[in-house]
């Protein structure tokens, strides 16, 4: 039997109260105080500009490499990253990825260091990369985090983040703190301040009225990712379209202007940043519950994150046996209620337009077989056991 209502693949916790009130701020407040995403991020200096990859592109800049420098980067990722680091006057250096946790292989790294005059090191879904050993791989070359999965991630038991010159954190839809669009960058290496700031200041402002649309179109957008809307019209129309128009854009991933942050995403990410802790303790007790529902399940592998890592559980990857399995699978849990995602499985075809040369099989594989399955804080146990017994009844 087909259920009717779907669970979205990704969180969406962008509301009407989010909408009014920074709405209200736009029109009402003259200036916003940032002192509490300082507090909780417990840094002195922080940057805001319009998204992640801008923020990436703004930290590549400010480290003024020379024109065609090498910048280490995983191709299984999203590929806007690789027109970040383009768009910055640099060249991707494509490393490997491990099975385990998604994140930087080790040996990878050490093959291509004297490629790379700097590199990004991404917490893929949440996982704690290995910044130990990844420091005394490429010890003096700059490394920047991505954090746009790892907010509250902890390495060691403290946050990710803090060990590369810089590191950057994403705050647009489907993320823990989803204010509509914006970025931060936390600066770790006090040297590079001035010209990232510098930079920054040169991005233009968006007037209110840009601003005010900008509101708008999140609101519609999370409308239509909530049920009933989402399972009738949004997921029907995507899957039909797919087919037609493959790299049809209804997520607004592709592309980015270059901009300072929008003050109504701001006050969002300010006024919703209390919230995130115990969020991100719930879903850490779901995906632990799912977790042991799947353990020992012939057919797929589940992550295995260093034991230094603490994630935040923001994605739950699972990785079929192939390309056509993933298929199956998903087919089958979108029949039971649950919309997944092959993540990525794009990328690293999109990567030889930047010069990935197919040396990375990892990534390869990746995406090809791994599927995210739907798991927020906002579920309850028993959505979780249905879909952990789909899974067993399918693979069985």
């Amino acid at each position: 039997m087909t259920v009717l209502f779907k669970f979205n693949r990704f969180l969406s916790n962008y509301n009407l109260s989010d909408f009014f009130s920074s709405t209200f701020s736009l029109i009402f407040l003259k200036r916003i105080k940032i002192s509490k995403v300082k507090d909780f991020f417990h840094v002195n200096d922080i940057l805001f500009v319009s998204s992640g990859r801008v923020a990436l592109f703004t930290i590549l800049k400010g480290l003024n490499l020379p024109d065609g420098a090498g910048v280490g980067v995983q191709p299984y990722l999203c590929p806007e990253v690789f027109e970040s680091i383009k768009m910055a006057g640099l060249r991707p250096i494509f490393i490997d990825i491990n099975l385990n946790d998604y994140t930087l292989d080790i040996e990878d790294i050490r093959r291509k260091k004297d490629k790379i005059s700097a590199l990004v090191v991404v917490h893929t879904f949440g996982n704690a990369a290995d910044m130990d050993k990844i420091c005394q791989v490429v010890p003096g070359v700059p490394i920047i985090e991505d954090c746009a999965h790892a907010l509250l991630t902890k390495y060691n038991r403290k946050t990710v983040g803090r060990r590369g010159v810089a590191s950057f954190y994403s705050f647009r839809l489907r993320k823990f703190l989803s204010a509509g669009e914006g970025a931060a960058i936390v600066l770790n290496d006090k040297h590079y301040k001035s010209s990232i700031t510098r930079i920054i200041l040169s991005f233009p402002k968006c007037g209110q009225l840009e601003e005010l649309v900008h509101s708008i179109s999140t609101l519609f957008k999370e409308f239509f990712n909530r049920n009933p809307l989402f399972s009738l019209i949004t997921l029907p129309l995507w899957r039909a379209s797919r087919h037609i128009v493959p790299k049809l854009d209804f997520a607004g991933e592709k592309g980015f202007e270059l901009r300072r942050i929008r003050r109504v995403d701001l006050f969002v990410i300010i006024r919703k940043i209390g919230s995130v802790v115990g969020q991100i303790k719930r879903q850490t007790i779901l995906s632990q519950f799912l977790r042991k529902q799947l353990e020992g399940v012939k057919g797929i592998s589940l992550t295995d994150s260093l034991e230094k890592s603490e994630p935040n559980h923001i994605l739950f990857p699972i990785r079929a046996e192939g390309v056509l399995e993933r298929e199956r699978l998903s087919r089958y849990l979108l029949k039971k209620g649950f919309d997944t995602s092959s993540i990525w499985n794009e990328a690293v075809v999109e990567a030889k337009v930047y010069g990935y040369t197919g040396d990375c099989s990892n990534s390869e594989l990746a995406a090809n077989t791994v599927l995210l399955l739907p798991v927020y804080y906002s579920m309850r146990k028993k959505h979780l056991l249905r879909m952990a017994d789909a899974l067993k009844e399918v693979l069985s």
